[in-house]
């Protein structure tokens, strides 16, 4: 299989998405950080993840029958950048109702 599996992993009723939040190295190899909707951090070695993952790239988890795999979502990774930077749009486009004194 091209992507890897993610041994010891539940079972899931459905797939889900998962948000890579981060790398780190650590004495035990780099490790990724990766958030659940539920906004919990699964930790993992950074191996598990997709060839050419970065940080902000949404995973969608697919169960299979030797475990859980990780499957780049591009449409989803986009669709949330392009709604993110719409909400920074708004936000630097909002015009104070007055001066603000520090």
């Amino acid at each position: 299989s091209k992507y890897a599996t993610l041994a010891g992993m539940k079972e899931h009723a459905a797939p889900e998405y998962w948000v890579l939040d981060g790398l780190e190295d650590t004495p035990q190899g780099t490790k990724a950080r990766l958030e659940r909707a539920d906004g919990e951090l699964v930790i993992l070695p950074a191996s598990v993840l997709p060839t050419h993952t970065r940080e902000g790239d949404v995973l969608e988890v697919i169960p299979g029958p030797d475990g859980d795999v990780l499957r780049p979502a591009r449409q989803e990774t986009t669709r949330r950048r392009e709604a993110a930077q719409e909400r920074l749009n708004a936000l630097n486009t909002a015009d104070p109702a007055g001066e603000i004194d520090l």
